[in-house]
């Protein structure tokens, strides 16, 4: 009675491909989840008064 070999396992570019596209799919999900979260909260409270964005003019 013969054992049949194991399956040859997956190669390792495929895993790595799916990692990123894992990666890219949860940054996507999570960057939107915070932008509208941000959104909402900036259209609720209103822009406050001591925000600096990096184009606002600064005093030296």
């Amino acid at each position: 009675m013969c054992i049949p070999p194991p399956p040859p396992p997956p190669p390792r570019l495929f895993l790595f491909g799916g990692y990123l596209i894992t990666g890219a799919v949860y940054r996507f999900f999570i960057l939107a989840f915070v932008n509208s979260f941000t959104s909402l909260v900036r259209r609720f409270r209103g822009p406050s008064q001591n925000y600096r964005s990096s184009y606002s003019p600064v005093d030296f």
